[in-house]
């Protein structure tokens, strides 16, 4: 049961889905369109599950979870995986590949293999996209400096 992304509990359960290269607005409406009907019929056991869904900043894709009253399992959240990974085949988005990290740098988001991030990115706030609550988007942008990946760096 889709609801508004702003009317859904600051509680629910979020997974982020990050392109590699900026989507378009012409694919964020064809995106939002097969999303929403996906998320309106996802159910867990026979149950509705109250979700929604927001595109951020053209490059992430935020799937949230109101597990309040009914949370999903396995079958009902590789659903969600598969219709996530059809849309990446689709629009060739690279949303399920974790080997990269998105910086807020000059006013835009770039996208960089996690092998290129070494220490000279410390001063850049990044999304730190292992957050899990959808509260947790107000503070997700931190200096890598201050974050769990300070200790890769080099």
């Amino acid at each position: 049961m889709f609801l508004p992304f702003e009317n859904i509990s600051s509680e629910s359960r979020i997974w982020i889905f990050s392109s590699s290269t900026k989507i378009s607005e012409d694919s964020q409406k064809d995106i939002s369109e097969r999303i929403i009907k996906f998320l309106n019929s996802w159910k867990h056991h026979g149950v509705d599950l109250p979700c929604s869904f927001k595109i951020l900043d053209a490059f992430f894709i935020i799937i949230a979870l109101d597990q309040t009253n009914n949370s999903a399992g396995g079958c009902s959240i590789d659903q969600m995986f598969n219709c996530i990974f059809d849309i990446d085949q689709q629009f060739d988005l690279s949303l399920l590949d974790r080997s990269k990290m998105h910086f807020f740098i000059d006013n835009q988001v770039l996208c960089y293999p996690l092998e290129k991030v070494d220490v000279k990115f410390s001063d850049y706030l990044f999304f730190d996209q292992t957050i899990d609550k959808k509260k947790q988007l107000d503070d997700w942008l931190i200096l890598l400096k201050n974050s769990w990946f300070k200790r890769f760096l080099r």
